[in-house]
């Protein structure tokens, strides 16, 4: 579907998915209606080998494209191809882009040149009520990994005003054309997401173009469908193979490092691995044994992390 714009977008928002159908439709409402004022386009990038079908082209200012299952950094590249907007807003698909994030994100461009931006996100509020109903909710709760602050901690970080960081964060990520091209897109032999942000990072670092936050634009980050043990176990296990890419390719700096004593107990553990899931299953049942749980669960993300990282089988 062609862009029937008569002047050419200055914002063009990149959004890769795969098969959150419910989650991806919400989000992409939200940001058609956060650009309805301003000359802006919306390129999704379907990475599924399901069709979302034609539906979602409910606006004069949405394309769609398949990918086919190629991953997120060619996803997010394939989307840049196809950008016209001197301005690339990559966003993931369970991002609530608002009218006063694509204000802030114009007016900081016009007021800081040609830099990359981040903005803040946190959860949800009917999702923080939820977390508190699962035994998995509480235990990301109790890791402050469900805000962007949260993630970021041990690194600078200022809840008053915009401040330079040495990371960005593709979630929602708001970057010149030219300056994406200079530095060749994503790294596109990452396996799955994650360690292709610190890629990303590190040319962006190398290059000498500055990285900014801002903590008072907030982002919601819907992540509905991702409050389950075994779903958090699968990603900790792709990040650990996609870390290993990493080391492969020259970030030694990444190597994991584990002694001798605790390789030991993770092969031991091994074996036991239906078992520890069955009794985190049974513990997760009462709020009152979330001590055990969340040690527990801290074991097999422990353990999954090793499995990933030297080539097990999940």
């Amino acid at each position: 579907m062609n862009n029937t714009d008569t002047h050419k977008p200055i914002l063009s928002i990149v959004i890769p998915t795969k098969d959150r159908l419910e989650i991806f439709t919400e989000s992409l409402e939200r940001a058609v209606n956060a650009i309805e004022s301003v000359n802006a386009e919306i390129i999704v990038v379907n990475d599924s080998y399901v069709p979302l079908g034609s539906k979602f082209e409910f606006n004069n200012k949405v394309r769609i494209y398949n990918n086919n299952g190629k991953g997120v950094a060619t996803a997010r590249n394939f989307g840049a191809n196809k950008a016209v907007g001197e301005l690339i807003l990559f966003l993931d698909n369970d991002m609530w882009l608002s009218k006063e994030n694509v204000e802030t994100y114009l007016r900081l461009t016009k007021e800081l040149g040609d830099v990359i931006i981040n903005l803040n996100w946190v959860y949800p509020k009917y999702l923080h009520e939820k977390i508190k109903s699962t035994a998995i909710g509480r235990y990301l709760d109790s890791k402050d990994l469900t805000s962007m602050k949260g993630w970021n901690k041990g690194n600078n970080w200022n809840d008053d005003e915009l401040f330079e960081s040495s990371a960005v964060a593709s979630a929602n990520l708001l970057i010149s054309r030219k300056n994406f091209n200079a530095l060749n897109g994503y790294d596109e032999t990452f396996p799955f997401a994650g360690w292709e942000d610190f890629d990303f990072s590190i040319r962006v670092k190398n290059s000498g173009i500055r990285t900014y936050i801002y903590p008072k634009s907030m982002m919601y980050h819907n992540e509905n469908n991702k409050f389950e043990l075994n779903g958090w176990l699968r990603k900790n296990y792709q990040s650990a193979i996609t870390q290993k890419h990493a080391v492969g390719i020259g970030y030694t700096e990444l190597k994991q490092k584990s002694s001798i004593v605790k390789q030991l107990i993770y092969l031991i553990m091994i074996p036991f691995g239906p078992l520890l899931l069955l009794l985190a299953k049974i513990l997760s049942h009462y709020k009152s044994l979330d001590f055990m749980y969340q040690k527990l669960v801290d074991a097999l993300t422990g353990l999954i992390i090793y499995k990933g990282y030297k080539g097990y089988d999940y």
